[in-house]
């Protein structure tokens, strides 16, 4: 695969933006407004093939299309009101979950009627799940805690339960975690922050939580990412078209055909977030998968050797990939603070 045949189309929906999810047909954006708009996916890219926008060929396939929340009005479902003040979303086997200023909480997705549960009351920030069904939540005041999402697992020692199925792991004020297979890397916050390496034993599904290693000195990992300078998002030949300024201005492609699917998926482009370099368990597989690095400064999606992306950090609130669904791996959302961004990655023909 060759970068040459990879399609970026980039969806801005110009308006501030809180959240967004994309679960089994549904695209789920919350407004400021605490209204949450549920769209039907298909028939939001049934909208966009009725928009025309030209297709850049160089350095590789591009498109972007601006949009607004009253254009995707006729993909809309419906629409409902969540006074909790949201600072982050996940979905699991039909059930959102949020966290907010208020705590976290669960909301059935199959029942139209459902308000939203109150879990715990503690003030959450972040939702993170696991390609092996565990969910924690982090607390700048409290910590770090782990909801159990299924009866799969189980944690034996009750004393650390604070609320129906929530456990918490670590007290510290923390910044944010990372996943490492079943153990988990931890980035406190404070005046003087630290690193964790949080280790679990599970057996028969039941957990158990063994420590929590201070991280001294940062472990070097050879990565290919390390080995090129990243594209800067503002490549040009020419000057940027008007609004077109986050993508690229080359040459149109004419009268020259591009083939796509027309819902935009593709099976062989999966993105996955690339390890940290405290990772001990998670191995890069760059044959099978494309990998967004936020380590740094810099957003960057790469392919193999070659960086196909790259934004700038500073202006990011919020950034979602969805390797856990089946339709949507080749995605990336991105928050910033008056704009909302699909990016979608998709092989084509000529």
């Amino acid at each position: 695969m060759d970068k040459e045949h990879i399609l970026i189309t980039k969806i801005s929906i110009r308006e501030p933006i809180l959240s967004s999810q994309l679960y089994s047909g549904r695209l789920y954006i919350w407004a400021v407004d605490h209204q949450l708009h549920i769209y039907s996916w298909k028939k939001c890219l049934a909208l966009l093939q009725q928009i025309d926008r030209p297709i850049y060929l160089e350095p590789f396939p591009s498109e972007q299309l601006d949009l607004s929340l009253a254009a995707l009005e006729p993909a809309l479902i419906r629409s409902r009101l969540i006074n909790e003040t949201i600072t982050d979303t996940a979905i699991f086997n039909h059930v959102l979950y949020m966290t907010a200023a208020e705590g976290l909480y669960r909301l059935p997705l199959n029942q139209k009627e459902a308000i939203p549960e109150q879990i715990s009351s503690i003030p959450m920030e972040h939702l993170y799940i696991s390609r092996l069904g565990r969910m924690v939540c982090t607390s700048k005041q409290e910590g770090v805690f782990e909801y159990l999402l299924t009866t799969r697992y189980f944690y034996p020692d009750q004393q650390a339960k604070v609320a129906n199925r929530l456990y918490q792991i670590q007290t510290d004020h923390t910044q944010k975690v990372a996943w490492d297979a079943q153990n988990l890397i931890q980035w406190t916050d404070g005046v003087s922050p630290k690193m964790y390496y949080l280790t679990f034993a599970i057996h028969k599904g039941a957990i158990h939580f063994l420590e929590a290693k201070e991280i001294i000195d940062t472990p070097m990992k050879e990565k290919g990412a390390d080995r090129i300078q990243p594209l800067p998002l503002h490549l040009s030949l020419t000057e940027p078209l008007e609004g077109d300024g986050q993508l690229f201005s080359f040459e149109e492609q004419g009268s020259q055909k591009i083939k796509v699917h027309d819902d935009y998926q593709d099976p062989f482009v999966k993105i996955r977030s690339f390890p940290s370099s405290l990772s001990q368990q998670t191995v890069v597989d760059f044959e099978r998968f494309f990998y967004l690095d936020d380590q740094k400064d810099l957003l960057s999606l790469y392919m193999q050797d070659e960086c196909l992306l790259s934004l700038s950090k500073a202006s990011i609130e919020k950034w979602k990939i969805f390797d856990r669904t089946f339709d949507y791996q080749n995605q990336l959302h991105v928050i910033t603070a008056h704009t909302l961004d699909l990016y979608l990655f998709t092989q084509i023909s000529r």
